[in-house]
């Protein structure tokens, strides 16, 4: 739905479904500069919500030289990036980089343009300068997704990490209304979310990093390779799901075929 998509971020406080975490960062050590990582994700029957905050603490002058500029990526023509903090914690105090007026550049880069490859994606950077080693960077962003291809239906996969993952605190939460008919599985191992119903919203959170996975050969098929997660949907079956993009895939060849001079046989089929 166009009308609601953005080519520019917003810059706006979290939605009221959102619980913001509040308090110190946690302490973490020398092997774990990601300080923080918050997923929280709302399934509507007309969108995918997903906020995140990040802190991520620049532990040495080799993680200095190798820090790159923020980025957040959507697709504009029905996506809208919504900025909520960007922050540098340094020596107990916190510098609100919003408030000092950084507003994020936006690029157009068509990575496969090159190779005649299209896709329209914005990326939205982030300069941060005069960072500094013991500094934390911390940001908490939010992308709405809108798609008309899922005809009402809704869907996500959220990937969870697991040890030996640098992660001092981490947490995952997905919810929707208890009237959605979402259907969910986890797949890997220490993966036990807690179920809960609030505000008229069914609830589950996953503490993470889970148990370190089984070791997979290199060469193992990539369905044993996949990482821990978690799936939902609003499809009531695969057969469901294939009706619901049959008609994406539908091509009337009799019209292509004329289009090509080439003509169908006396009862309407096309003739290769």
């Amino acid at each position: 739905m166009p009308a609601f998509a953005a080519d520019t971020p917003t810059y706006a406080a979290p939605a009221a479904w959102v619980v913001s975490k509040t308090g110190p960062l946690p302490a973490g050590d020398a092997a774990t500069p990601w300080l923080l990582k918050d997923q929280q994700v709302l399934l509507e029957t007309d969108k995918r919500s997903t906020f995140t905050d990040q802190a991520i603490r620049i532990a040495s002058a080799d993680a200095l030289r190798n820090w790159n500029d923020l980025q957040f990526i959507w697709q504009p023509d029905r996506d809208e990036l919504i900025v909520h903090k960007l922050e540098i914690v340094r020596d107990g105090a916190t510098i609100d980089l919003l408030a000092q007026g950084l507003k994020l550049t936006v690029l157009r880069r068509e990575k496969g343009f090159e190779q005649k490859s299209i896709d329209g994606l914005l990326t939205a950077t982030a300069p941060i300068e005069d960072l500094r080693v013991g500094d934390t960077v911390r940001f908490a962003v939010t992308v709405v997704e809108r798609s008309d291809v899922l005809a009402g239906n809704g869907e996500a996969i959220v990937d969870v990490q697991a040890k030996p993952a640098a992660i001092a605190q981490g947490s995952i939460r997905v919810l929707w209304p208890k009237s959605l008919p979402v259907k969910w599985k986890s797949f890997g191992k220490g993966i036990a979310p807690v179920e809960q119903d609030k505000d008229g919203y069914h609830i589950l959170t996953q503490a993470e990093p889970v148990i370190k996975q089984d070791e997979m050969p290199a060469d193992a098929p990539l369905r044993y390779q996949r990482p821990p997660g978690l799936e939902f949907s609003t499809f009531s079956s695969w057969s469901d799901l294939s009706r619901t993009a049959a008609p994406l895939y539908a091509t009337d060849c009799r019209r292509i075929w004329r289009g090509l001079g080439v003509a169908s046989d006396q009862h309407g089929r096309c003739r290769r």
